[in-house]
């Protein structure tokens, strides 16, 4: 009985310690190693506005993939009878091409790198003791980029609003212009 409920929570399960006034950055991990799984879960809960949740297979990734994550981390062999990694990251790719996909792997292999980055994997890292440090490190860069993004949008969108009004105030002044003139 409690197996069952430990394999329920760390099979679909969302964190949020951190929560901020800021957009939080979604971050799927994708693996059918439940230690791994919840070891990599672990080590991005604490990333300040990261929103996590883990899926043991890929169809419950795919499923969820209208919450638009920032970022998947994906094992490249998932368990038999199932979407393996490369199927996951062609449906991903297709359907969200802004998400940034990173294929996680125990095999060292040049041209599994090679057809994942082709297919359109962000990264690929071989799990092995430096592959938390690497993931973390993408996921920062990942966040820092997205917010200089968010701001570049808010700009413009200041940028036009302030546009649009000086355009109403020119039309308005023109309007008053020739009611004053009218006679």
């Amino acid at each position: 009985m409690q197996t069952a409920a430990l394999k329920q929570r760390t099979n679909s399960r969302v964190s949020n310690r951190n929560p901020s006034r800021n957009k939080s950055e979604l971050i799927f991990i994708v693996d059918d190693d439940p230690i791994y799984r919840e070891l990599v879960h672990s080590h991005f809960v604490t990333l300040p506005k990261a929103k996590i949740m883990t899926f043991s297979c890929g169809e419950d990734c795919l499923k969820q993939m209208h919450r638009k994550p920032s970022l998947v981390l994906l094992d490249y062999d998932l368990e038999p009878n199932k979407l393996n990694g490369v199927e996951v990251l062609t449906e991903i790719k297709a359907n969200y091409p802004d998400t940034e996909v990173v294929i996680l792997s125990g095999w060292d292999d040049v041209s599994v790198v090679v057809s994942s980055m082709r297919m359109g994997a962000a990264d690929y890292v071989v799990k092995n003791e430096s592959a938390l440090i690497s993931l973390k490190t993408r996921a920062l860069h990942l966040f820092k980029r997205n917010a200089l993004q968010r701001k570049v949008d808010e700009d413009k969108s200041f940028r036009q609003i302030i546009v649009t009004f000086i355009a109403i105030i020119a039309v308005f002044s023109m309007f008053l212009y020739i009611l004053m003139n009218y006679k």
